[in-house]
């Protein structure tokens, strides 16, 4: 059922992508789309084989090798479903991608305006140049890589 679902989500998304939002249909398969996902595709194989290894090295196994096979054997199921997940939350990101650039043709952004001038009351400027005058670019960039790991969290 959450398989089929998902599936509709991701044909949905396509679909969005690329009649409203204007997405080209090679974009859903790029390979620069993979190498955005390519730390969650290196992260939970890492956070998988550390904690076989700590447990390995706990219980003090004479031929921890044979012994990580044999975890990995026996966990199989719980590893597939982080693969499969893995992939699923990659075709649903970018179907989330479609949704979001489709919206400003479907409900124009008219809230834009009253938002750019609440952060101007707020801060007396544009909030962009704050972080930019107090970090610098390179701080920018980072504020913008620690915005992104959020996506990791909410995976």
């Amino acid at each position: 059922m959450l398989l089929t679902l998902a599936a509709l989500e991701l044909v949905t998304g396509y679909a969005v992508g690329v009649t409203i939002g204007n997405i080209p249909p090679a974009a859903f398969f790029s390979p620069g789309g993979l190498r955005k996902m390519l730390p969650a595709w290196v992260i939970l194989p890492l956070l998988w084989f550390g904690y076989v290894a700590l447990a390995i090295a706990w219980r003090k196994v004479d031929r921890p090798l044979r012994a990580m096979r044999t975890m990995t054997f026996q966990h199989r199921h719980w590893l597939l479903r982080g693969i499969i997940f893995t992939i699923m939350a990659f075709g649903l990101g970018r179907a989330f991608t479609a949704y979001k650039s489709a919206l400003p043709k479907i409900v124009p952004f008219y809230a834009d305006p009253l938002f750019i001038q609440a952060d101007r009351v707020i801060f007396g400027t544009d909030p962009w140049r704050l972080t930019h005058a107090l970090f610098g670019p390179a701080g920018t960039l980072v504020i913008d890589r620690l915005y992104t790991l959020w996506f990791v969290v909410m995976m």
